[in-house]
């Protein structure tokens, strides 16, 4: 991993982490096929923030969104595709990919701090933009956020 990074924020746990962590944790949890995974796959938009680090596995059938976190005596996962909590391929074939190609992963915290800089209208255009992405983002830029309570069942069912 290129010592620049260092400088991003990033949680002392992820620069900890080691290869021989990884691959007992691939071993123990995927009978390898982590490692296989990473080998064959293409991880999109990897990113890190603090202790977090995410990426997307794109296949036929879908994009699968995984989240690792390492903290000082564990490591948390998500996978879209997997049961919640288990550490899956797609979370070990992440974690490869942060040890041997660390650099590719985009910082947040740096992206962060150039919206900071930004002017309003550009910001505006970057809001747009992911809104018309994904529509399922307008819920932070609402006045409140939507309630399920705030439906009149009764009149829907009269």
């Amino acid at each position: 991993m290129n010592e620049n990074t260092k400088d991003y924020g990033v949680s002392e746990y992820l620069f900890d982490l080691t290869e021989k962590q990884v691959v007992t944790l691939d071993h123990e949890a995927t009978n390898g096929e982590g490692w296989i995974l990473y080998c064959q796959s293409f991880i999109n938009r990897p990113t890190v923030f603090k202790n977090k680090i995410t990426g997307r596995f794109r296949n036929i059938e879908r994009d699968n969104f995984v989240e690792v976190k390492v903290d000082e005596r564990q490591i948390t996962t998500f996978c879209s595709s997997c049961r919640n909590g288990e550490i899956c391929l797609h979370s070990v074939a992440l974690l490869y990919s942060w040890i041997y190609d660390g650099d590719a992963f985009l910082n947040i915290e740096n992206s962060i701090k150039q919206l900071k800089e930004m002017k309003k209208g550009e910001l505006i255009d970057i809001i747009t933009r992911i809104l018309l992405n994904d529509s399922d983002n307008i819920e932070y830029v609402m006045d409140r956020p939507e309630d399920d309570d705030d439906y009149d069942l009764d009149g829907l069912l009269n």
